[in-house]
Order: C-alpha cells, then structure tokens, then sequence
C-alpha cells in the first residue's frame, strides 16, 4: 500500500499518526527500563522500515540516521530537556515555574 500512496504522503502520514503518538506525553516515560519502552522502540523502527520502504529483516539503525530520527530514550531525553530548559533560565510561564523545583543545586 505505502508504494501507491508517493513518498511525500507516506512520510507525512508516518509523521501524523506514529511519531506525533511517540512525542506525546513521553516525559511520562523518563526513567523507565528499556524492556519497558522496547515495544515503542519497534514501532518507531516499523515507522522508519515503512518511509524508507525497507524489508523487514533490514537493519533500522542506519534508516534512523537517514532520516535524523532519535532513539526512542534520546527522544525522551530531548522532549525533557526542551521543556526544562526555559524552567531552568526563568523564561517560561509563571504557572510552569511554580510547578517545578529543584531537588539539589548541583553545579557539574
């Protein structure tokens, strides 16, 4: 199916329903083992076998590097930063300021 639908509207249509879906919410994921988030692992490299039009037992590594996609913990790891930047500079909405704090100022 993804052949008679183009490369541009499959990626767009990878990007819509799969990556969005993996980017939501994962600061939620923060800290789990990777036993834990291996199932969205492999949804994540289905995504990347499916845009690049790749066979199954194609290694998904190099597919991932292809198209500047993070491993699933690196893409939690860089949602968590994102947010925490602003908070940690005082750039960001006060609501947001009051709900976290630091635990421990620990200048490394």
């Amino acid at each position: 199916m993804c052949h008679s639908l183009g490369q541009e509207l499959n990626d767009q249509l990878v990007h819509a329903f799969v990556l969005s879906r993996l980017n939501y919410g994962n600061s939620v994921l923060v800290g789990l083992p990777k036993s834990t988030t291996a199932p969205l692992q492999r949804v994540q490299n289905t995504a990347a076998r499916l845009v690049l039009v790749l066979q199954t037992r194609d290694h998904v590594t190099a597919a991932l590097y292809q198209l500047h996609w993070l491993l699933l913990h690196q893409r939690i790891q860089h949602k968590l930063c994102t947010v925490m930047h602003p908070v940690h500079y005082e750039m960001c909405p006060v609501y947001l300021a009051n709900t976290v704090f630091a635990i421990a100022d620990n200048p490394t």
